[in-house]
């Protein structure tokens, strides 16, 4: 019976071990098969070349280095974008706290503008890193390229604008905006509310002059370079091959429709010759 009992013992430690190598086993297959699908997604997505990514340093998904990848004449101002990059976050953060703050405490702002806000929050977070972040860092790698550059001064306008919007909230289209008016509407209501909005108002206005400043010299330095001049050629080649194309469709139109009435007029008569209609 001892014998027994010790094989018995021994073969339940031989399985015990095997399901915990079994489980080591697929604890590294499903960290292998994550890192894959990360990987794939980056791939899918074209991010950076295939660079390792390095930003953000908490979850690693985009390719971020302004002196390996940025000229060395634009890098400051490319640095001065990501500082109104990160004062623009801080801005919606710090605007959609003011929103909830006069939600919560009754002074007649609705769920409606809480919502607003809420939507501002993460569609201008993300909208601002894709389109005029990017916009921006794609532009500080060429010296006068059309298409990066006309890309970021379109995007970047908007967001020039958005910040002086924001500051003032205008009554009617910005009461998801923490700012001038709305302050003068938050302090009758507490001193809290007020001094929420003054730190919401003073992140957008240090955010738009910082922004000016990148949209100004980086048009300076485009125009300096030869970009508007490169701008007037590309548009004129432009619209010759826009008039050419459209010029040989309307061509050929009329090319088919001559065809197609001139086979309707010269075809031959079925009926016999001398024959009289009734």
């Amino acid at each position: 019976s001892w014998s027994k009992a010790t094989g018995t013992s021994s073969s339940e430690s031989a399985l015990k071990m095997r399901e915990e190598q079994l489980a080591e086993r697929e604890k590294r297959l499903a960290e292998r098969e994550r890192e894959l699908s990360d990987r794939e997604w980056q791939v899918a997505q074209g991010v950076d070349g295939g660079r390792p990514p390095n930003w953000p340093r908490c979850r690693p998904t985009y390719y971020h280095d302004i002196d390996e990848e940025v000229l060395p004449e634009k890098r400051d101002l490319v640095r001065a974008g990501y500082n109104a990059w990160c004062l623009s976050v801080a801005g919606y953060f710090m605007n959609w706290i003011a929103i909830l703050a006069l939600v919560a405490g009754n002074t007649g702002y609705g769920f409606s503008n809480f919502l607003w806000a809420t939507m501002n929050l993460i569609g201008g977070v993300y909208l601002s890193w894709t389109c005029w972040y990017q916009s921006l860092y794609k532009a500080g790698q060429t010296e006068a390229a059309v298409l990066p550059h006309v890309a970021f001064f379109l995007h970047f306008s908007i967001h020039t604008f958005w910040c002086y919007f924001t500051v003032l909230a205008v009554p009617y289209l910005g009461n998801f905006m923490a700012g001038i008016f709305t302050m003068l509407f938050a302090f009758p209501q507490g001193v809290f509310y007020g001094i929420l909005c003054v730190l919401n108002i003073a992140i957008w206005s240090l955010d738009a002059l910082v922004s000016t400043y990148v949209l100004g010299s980086m048009f300076r330095r485009f125009r300096g370079a030869g970009g508007i001049e490169a701008t007037r050629q590309q548009g004129s080649l432009a619209s010759s091959l826009f008039q050419s194309a459209t010029g040989n469709a309307g061509q050929l139109f009329t090319t088919l429709g001559g065809g197609g009435g001139g086979s309707s007029t010269s075809a031959p008569s079925s009926r016999p010759a001398g024959a009289s209609g009734v």
